[in-house]
């Protein structure tokens, strides 16, 4: 059992859809596992369960509700994945994402980071072996004006085993 930490942002239908008839063609086969969202911590062995649900739950209680704002689709390799990646990373709200990430990285969670790539907040809409498709699909993404906006209020904890996910437990961030 791998634990982690995610957020479902809060989006109108419209956007979701949207975001979901991507990843249905380009995020095979996670677009099935987990709906979109913002990974804050990423799976994490030899951390007890209990200390990574009460440093979660305690984070969450001194963190604050945002919003944030999807304006485009970026290109990402990543090492870990070892292919390319389509992200779309917000403009507003980037910051409050990685704060919320970095102060999860402390306490148990301290140096149990993906550290070897930086953080990008960001939600997964593709995964490509060639880094040519990966723009061209890029790129006919962002030729339309995209304006996805939302808000983050939940600190969600995910069990990932063996690719599937279930749920554990859930925390409300303080209103904003």
């Amino acid at each position: 059992m791998a634990l982690l930490a995610i957020t479902y942002p809060d989006l109108k239908e419209k956007d979701y859809q949207w975001i979901q008839s991507i990843r249905e063609k380009y995020d095979q086969p996670d677009y099935k596992v987990i709906g979109p969202h913002f990974t804050l911590v990423f799976p994490v062995e030899g951390v007890d369960d209990d200390a990574f649900i009460e440093h979660v739950r305690a984070i969450s209680r001194e963190s604050t509700a945002f919003t944030f704002q999807l304006r485009c689709v970026v290109i990402v390799y990543s090492k870990w994945a070892k292919r390319w990646l389509l992200f779309l990373a917000p403009d507003d709200g980037y910051s409050k994402l990685v704060d919320l990430h970095t102060r999860l990285y402390t306490g148990p969670l301290r140096g149990k980071g993906r550290f070897e790539e930086p953080y990008v907040p960001h939600i997964t809409v593709g995964k490509f072996s060639d880094r040519e498709l990966a723009r061209d699909t890029a790129d006919a993404l962002n030729a339309d004006e995209i304006r996805v906006e939302g808000s983050v209020r939940t600190i969600d904890i995910i069990d990932y085993t063996e690719g599937e996910t279930k749920s554990i437990d859930r925390f409300e961030l303080r209103p904003d």
